[in-house]
């Protein structure tokens, strides 16, 4: 099992927060209600953070291999 470096977890926290960043702005560009804004900004921002870090362990897998 490859396990992710502190940098390839940082780099996909930031990378799920500025996902979860554009997409509020569009929700609340759109009127959406605050407690909808929130929960739909947090749902974002845990899956951009878990398809950005899977993509970096799979991208360094297939370096190793």
């Amino acid at each position: 099992m490859i396990r992710p470096t502190l940098a390839e977890i940082g780099w996909s926290m930031v990378s799920g927060l500025i996902m979860a960043a554009l997409c509020a702005g569009a929700d609340a560009f759109e009127n959406v209600h605050d407690g909808a804004l929130v929960r739909h900004a947090v749902e974002i921002f845990i899956v951009a953070s878990a398809v950005d870090l899977g993509m970096a362990l799979r991208r360094r897998s297939k370096r190793r291999s």
